[in-house]
């Protein structure tokens, strides 16, 4: 029992934050649990009453609570990492940009690595401690942890935004059975104030009222087999980082080796490309999940709109698509069917 104790007094939220700094981490930030997880079931029956607000459906049946993943849950630790690496834009009109959340390594790897690292250091401290980690794609929210955290506040472009890195971060998220000293638990009340720069800037209108209307947001169309009114696609093929871009908090002086990208793209290269080209290109990126089809739609209609291609161009090009046998996809016919009709 007294090894025990002292294990619990090794774990200390300073010592792991000055090591999780030197590994890479640009935020950490704790959590004490009191036993009483209301206010995070209440956080997911707003969503579940706003589920156009949210990219999926949220049924608390589907969620587990802290104590369901790691039972006696004590503490909540949640680690940022900032994307918002910078890149050179131009004028070309053959190229289309991605993303910054898609560029380098895929996201989900970095921040689950670092996750393995802190892992292993509690462990190290008390090898019984039980522990869960996600990033993203766990059945935990990762962006209202680090809300609960004290990592950032809720910014009016729905993100969590910190003041030294703003809102372009990826967050991973720690829950485990011990407790860590040197904990003080608050939360950051939001400083948007009266700014409304990303909610001006949004060109679907998808920001109010601190809600983003998802499904009407540009980088969850570009996500989908929907067309997109080509008066609304901006420079991307995939995502949008406009209300992320125009925040007053957005840090610009990042660079993380693990993001570094050219940041675009060739469109026609993209359009005629294979699957297994686009794999080669792109699978070890964070879009890489996505149907490939629909990045072709994303291109070709970037593309048409640049170039502002005429009706003759457009069945020139589906000619030249179809004889090398890459338009087999029904979002591709789709998407031609969608322009040719806008031509006539």
């Amino acid at each position: 029992m007294l090894i025990q104790l002292n294990y619990l007094k090794m774990l200390d939220s300073v010592k792991i934050k000055e090591y999780l700094l030197v590994q890479g981490v640009d935020i950490v930030g704790f959590h004490l649990l009191n036993g009483n997880h209301d206010e995070y079931y209440n956080h997911l029956n707003q969503k579940k009453i706003n589920n156009n607000l949210y990219p999926r459906k949220v049924n608390t049946n589907d969620y587990a609570n802290y104590n369901k993943v790691v039972k006696n849950a004590k503490t909540l630790i949640s680690i940022g990492i900032c994307y918002n690496n910078q890149i050179n834009k131009n004028n070309n009109k053959n190229i289309g940009y991605y993303s910054k959340i898609s560029h380098g390594i895929d996201y989900h790897v970095i921040v689950n690595e670092k996750l393995l690292l802190l892992k292993k250091y509690i462990l190290q401290s008390n090898g019984n401690a039980k522990i869960y980690t996600c990033c993203d794609t766990g059945i935990l929210d990762d962006r209202y942890i680090s809300y609960l955290c004290g990592n950032g506040f809720y910014g009016k472009n729905s993100m969590i935004i910190n003041e030294e890195f703003g809102p372009s971060v990826v967050y991973g998220s720690l829950v485990c059975d011990i407790e860590i000293n040197n904990i003080s638990n608050h939360q950051v009340i939001s400083k948007c104030l009266d700014c409304n720069l990303c909610e001006k800037a949004c060109p679907t209108n998808s920001l109010a009222n601190y809600q983003l209307s998802y499904h009407t947001c540009l980088s969850y169309l570009t996500q989908t087999s929907k067309m997109i009114d080509l008066d609304l696609l901006q420079d991307s093929f995939y995502g949008c980082d406009i209300c992320n871009d125009v925040c007053i908090y957005q840090n610009n002086n990042i660079n993380h080796q693990c993001f570094n990208d050219i940041g675009y793209f060739d469109l026609l290269k993209l359009i005629k490309m294979n699957k297994q080209e686009y794999q080669n290109c792109f699978s070890k990126k964070s879009l890489s999940w996505l149907n490939f089809n629909i990045i072709k739609k994303n291109a070709l209609l970037l593309y048409v709109k640049n170039n502002n291609l005429n009706k003759d161009e457009l069945l020139n090009l589906k000619q030249e698509l179809s004889n090398a046998h890459l338009l087999n996809s029904k979002i591709l016919q789709d998407t031609f069917n969608y322009l040719l009709e806008r031509n006539d």
